[in-house]
């Protein structure tokens, strides 16, 4: 079992960040470098959000440039899931647009998902990603638009618990670790420490660079092209969908 916590600039870290400390086995190596956008961390999966990096240049996707990619099955991301002993809790944002390539690759690893959904409301979320992306109100509105239709769409295929940032912080955890334990992610002894990143001085956080627009997510701003792609797994520009080329990564 692997458990997604899903959701942009919508108190994803936080609520990761909680259950970190509560002792649940969140997948590492973990990002817990302190960002302007962040102060307290992200505790994203550094090797996830590599992974989200290589689907969504293969899909000329992006932060700004948000879309759905269809059910495909990518091995490198097959093999990932099965590369540790289960369970454990996933948290990379851009999950709640490739979230149909990690749905099919799990499924045929012979993994199940659950996920909790993070939410805000849409204008506050919008402002944010102004702020920390530096999206016009006009782009933000429509990438709003997008993750929610991508994580409803998400909610039909994976059992799916929705929190709200509007709640009491404690009430939202407590909602999600009862909903992880119920799906057989228990956590282990409560953390006393303060964790150590794994990578440090890597590279940009999982929800772009601090106060710019130009995503660190292998994605792309408005009118360029695709950024950061998967040369470092792949070692051909791009994974390929089977029938084009190198069609052992992505596959129908």
């Amino acid at each position: 079992m692997v458990g997604l916590i899903l959701g942009r600039r919508s108190g994803t870290s936080s609520l990761a960040r909680d259950l970190w400390y509560r002792g649940f086995p969140l997948r590492e190596p973990l990002d817990v470098r302190p960002m302007k956008s962040q102060p307290l961390a992200h505790f994203e999966c550094w090797e996830a959000r590599h992974i989200n990096r290589e689907i969504m240049h293969h899909f000329r996707m992006g932060s700004s440039v948000p879309g759905i990619p269809p059910f495909l099955k990518y091995v490198p991301l097959m093999e990932w899931l099965g590369a540790v002993e289960q369970p454990y809790i996933i948290k990379e944002p851009n999950i709640c647009l490739t979230w149909p390539v990690w749905y099919r690759s799990a499924e045929a690893a012979g993994i199940n998902l659950v996920a909790v959904w993070c939410r805000r409301e849409p204008e506050e979320q919008a402002i944010s990603l102004q702020k920390w992306y530096g999206m016009d109100a006009e782009t933000s509105k429509w990438c709003v638009e997008m993750y929610e239709m991508s994580l409803t769409a998400a909610a039909d295929k994976i059992e799916t618990l929705e929190v709200h940032l509007l709640q009491n912080q404690d009430d939202r955890v407590n909602e999600a670790a009862k909903f992880f334990k119920r799906n057989g992610i228990k956590p282990g002894k409560p953390r006393d420490c303060d964790p150590v990143d794994a990578r440090e001085g890597g590279d940009g956080d999982g929800d772009g660079k601090e106060g710019g627009g130009q995503e660190s997510d292998g994605g792309r701003t408005q009118g360029q092209g695709a950024g950061d792609g998967p040369d470092a797994v792949v070692g051909s520009g791009e994974p390929a969908v089977a029938g084009e080329g190198s069609g052992d990564r992505v596959e129908a």
